[in-house]
Order: C-alpha cells, then sequence, then structure tokens
C-alpha cells in the first residue's frame, strides 16, 4: 500500500477539474480517494447526479505514473468483453499549460470493496474467482498485451551470480551455491508461460475488488502489466500476494483452490525462478523517489516465493 495518503479532488488544479467535469458531463458532488494501490498519481472515485464513477491521473510531476497509466489506459481499451475490470469511459492526456502535461482516466465502477486485512478465505475465494475469469478469456494479444513472459527480466539469477551483491545475505543461505541452478530453471519461464489467455500480472489486495452485494462479481484493477500467457500465471500471482500479506500459504491454498487442469509442475516452477530472481535483484536496487515502499515490498515477496520454490523442489 501507500507510505502516505494520495492527494484529493480538491488538490488537483482548477483548470485540471474542470477538463474532467467536462469528460464527466456532469458536476462533482462528492468524492472519496482510493489511498491503496502501488502508483503515486491521484485514484479518485467521484459521484455526479449520473452516478459514480472512478478517476485516475497523474501530472507532469510524476513521469513514471504518466507513463504507467498511458499504458493502463491502452490496454483497457483492448482487453476482451467479459474481462473482469472496470467499464473504460475516455482518457485525457492533454497539457494544460502552467500546470503542465495530465493523464486522466475515467472509468465506470460498480460497487466494490477491498478484500478484508487480512485476507480471509471467502475473500481469498471472491480473488480466485477474478483470476479463474480473466484465466478463461482468449486474450487479443496485440502491441498492448503482449507474452507476459516479455515483462519481467529473465537473467536476474545470472546477473546476481556474477556481481554476488552484498544485499543478497539479507536472503536465505539456501541461495548460496544454486544460483547457476535458478538460472536454468529460469531459463524455461517463457516456455512455462506461454498461451493465449488474458493475464491481468500483478493480482492482489490493492488490485482486486470485491462484490460489495451478492451476485456480481468482483474485478481487477491497475491493468498495467496485462499480458497474454497461460491460464496459470495470475493465480499463482495472486496467491504469493495473499500470503505476502498476511493470508496463507500458497501451498494449503492450493489444497482449496487447484491450478488449472493441465498445468505442469515444471512450468510452475520455471516461472517461480524467473520471478524469485526479478524481485531480488530489484529489491536491493534504489526505491523510485515516488514509489518508496516499493523495495521493501519486493523484498517480502522474495521471501515468499524463494521459500515457495524451495518446498516445490524438495531441497
Amino acid at each position: 500500500m501507500n507510505a502516505q495518503p494520495r492527494p484529493g479532488w480538491l488538490d488537483m488544479p482548477l483548470a485540471v477539474r474542470a477538463r474532467i467535469t467536462e469528460q464527466l458531463g456532469a458536476r462533482v458532488t462528492a468524492w472519496t480517494n482510493r489511498d491503496s494501490g502501488m502508483m503515486a498519481g491521484y485514484a479518485i472515485q467521484v459521484q455526479t447526479v449520473d452516478g459514480h464513477l472512478f478517476i485516475k491521473a497523474a501530472s507532469g510531476e510524476d513521469p513514471l505514473t504518466q507513463q504507467m497509466y498511458r499504458r493502463e489506459a491502452m490496454v483497457a481499451q483492448v482487453l476482451p468483453e467479459g474481462a473482469p475490470a472496470p467499464e473504460f469511459r475516455w482518457v485525457v492526456d492533454e497539457d494544460f499549460g502552467p500546470y503542465g502535461p495530465w493523464v486522466i482516466i475515467g472509468y465506470g465502477m460498480r460497487p466494490v470493496r477491498m478484500a478484508s486485512e487480512p485476507w480471509g478465505l471467502e475473500d481469498i475465494a471472491g480473488a480466485v474467482r477474478v483470476a479463474r475469469i480473466a484465466a478463461d478469456l482468449e486474450s487479443p494479444g496485440g502491441p498492448h498485451l503482449p507474452p507476459v513472459s516479455t515483462l519481467m527480466p529473465l537473467d536476474a539469477w545470472v546477473d546476481l551470480a556474477d556481481r554476488m551483491p552484498a544485499g543478497l545475505s539479507e536472503y536465505t543461505t539456501w541461495l548460496t551455491g544454486r544460483m547457476d541452478y535458478l538460472a536454468e530453471l529460469a531459463l524455461g519461464a517463457p516456455e512455462a508461460m506461454q498461451g493465449t489467455r488474458l493475464v491481468h500480472g500483478t493480482l492482489r489486495r490493492p488490485t482486486v475488488l470485491l462484490p460489495a452485494f451478492p451476485g456480481t462479481e468482483g474485478m481487477g484493477v491497475d491493468w498495467i502489466r496485462a499480458g497474454t500467457g497461460a491460464p496459470f500465471v495470475d493465480l499463482v500471482t495472486l496467491l504469493r500476494f495473499v500470503h505476502a500479506e498476511g493470508g496463507p500459504s500458497p501451498d494449503l491454498l492450493l489444497t482449496i483452490h487447484p491450478l488449472p487442469p493441465g498445468t505442469d509442475d515444471d512450468a510452475v516452477n520455471a516461472y517461480l525462478s524467473a520471478l524469485a530472481g526479478y524481485l531480488v535483484r530489484d529489491s536491493l536496487e534504489p526505491a523510485p523517489p515516488t514509489i518508496p515502499f516499493l523495495r521493501s515490498m519486493q523484498r517480502e515477496q522474495a521471501h515468499v516465493v524463494i521459500e515457495w520454490l524451495r518446498r516445490r523442489l524438495g531441497h
């Protein structure tokens, strides 16, 4: 989660608020900040006489978030019908003169809620349902939904073995002497992750919204790292986040929510090895100024993935 609250509706320049109001076609009468999530931009649920909408925005002072929001807007426009995602309405990518460039996305939003903290089994089941809905959909592919293996570096273990950075001591000594093996295992990740299904990429508590009322489905938000791949990828990703966020272990949850039929154990291990290397290496880098908590979050996830992989390998 963010280390501090996001800016709100009244923190936006008047010219930006006026442009959003123009897009909405109605005056904003109430608003609520969504302070969860990774990016540092604005995330506001607004109310007008016509209903509720969700607004995401980033100013030119935060070019990293702007870049991510541009990608998110592109992805939102090519998601297949039935995707568990909010309804994309519009995007504004304009220069506001003295206030600089802004990227603003508008979504329709039905009544939803965040998962309990810590995770409860019922909410985990709802999040798993979101992962399974996505995995059942054929992805249109293309430049905005590329193979998910291309969105994750696969050479991290090789790099770490060459440099042996001091920060590696923060992790289990199990890694010592196994990096060549893990690097070889990670080489199988592109084939392991290959598939034709829709993949969200980062399903976790802040990006999974559950139905506020019975009879509706949950959804994933922040489709920034979405792509095309194997149907197991989102479920494995979700279970790793759930455990890092204080929920049960992936091993236990897989007895309740098994991997999709036909999933190969070696494919999951290859993906986990590549994921672990990426998380370990990135966790040792300086944090981006606008996401100061990113590296600590990656360290928590890396510990979860390494231990999970170690148990799966029986080492």
